[in-house]
């Protein structure tokens, strides 16, 4: 089933990107849009778990977090592997949500719908 959002719901729910070379270009486009400008992302999870929240009103800090997503990490063995970085980006048109409803005698209480706005 699909069902319709407004944008503000696009803006707040996430889903977690992981970055990877072939979706960088798109996933720095969407940490410069920031988090008022649809499509954006919100946060961005660093490769030691920590999770970094972008702010609307600094370019800055959006552009060097934007730069650092396909840095590489050396480990103990001297061997560069790549970052495991992920980028919580704005939910777009296709995404699929779960949607808890009440309960009903024939159907489950979640249903999974596909986003659009």
């Amino acid at each position: 089933m699909k069902l319709e959002y407004r944008e503000v719901f696009s803006k707040k729910l996430t889903y977690p990107e992981l970055v990877t070379p072939y979706n960088v270009h798109e996933l720095r486009q969407l940490i410069l849009n920031g988090p008022d400008v649809h499509p954006g992302a919100n946060f961005v999870e660093l490769d030691d778990g920590t999770i970094r929240r972008l702010l609307p009103n600094n370019l800055s800090q959006r552009t060097a977090v934007s730069k650092l997503l396909l840095t590489r990490e050396k480990q103990h063995s001297n061997t560069a592997l790549m970052s495991t970085k992920r980028v919580y980006r704005h939910l777009r048109t296709g995404d699929y949500v779960l949607v808890n409803r009440q309960l009903t005698l024939h159907r489950p209480s979640i249903q999974v719908h596909m986003f659009s706005f």
